[in-house]
């Protein structure tokens, strides 16, 4: 194995181990115990793990926006279409019940997922594990 392709193998196993959560330190650790890399390589091969990582957290945060989204305007939606059974404080017309509490509790939860991935694609950063 030539020294550039042992060089692309540890720069693939660095972005797998902070794809995957690994904390910067024990990185480090390995990349000297291991393969003896400190200093400025180390720093290169840390900083393009990042930058990959934050590129796959924002990918993912894409698309958890996209399907909050649609949960998001399918609940305001059902709620807007329960609402006419109570119009000027009458309950009677249409009957739903308790599903207006769960369409509420939906509406909630997918406000809430996107809020977090909201943060998620401005920052890029997520501690845990990109998959």
């Amino acid at each position: 194995m030539t020294p550039e392709e042992k060089r692309e193998m540890v720069r693939q196993q660095v972005a797998s181990k902070i794809h995957w959560g690994a904390e910067d330190t024990e990185v480090y650790q390995w990349l000297a115990a291991k393969h003896g890399i400190i200093g400025s390589t180390a720093d290169e091969m840390l900083a393009t793990a990042h930058r990959a990582k934050r590129k796959a957290v924002r990918k993912r945060a894409m698309i958890h926006l996209v399907f909050s989204g649609v949960g998001i305007a399918g609940c305001s939606f059902a709620l807007w279409l329960m609402s006419f059974g109570r119009v000027s404080g009458s309950w009677r017309g249409m009957r739903f019940g308790y599903a207006i509490y769960g369409v509420a509790i939906g509406l909630i939860t997918c406000t809430g997922i996107f809020l977090k991935n909201l943060y998620y694609l401005l920052t890029g950063d997520d501690v845990r594990s990109v998959e």
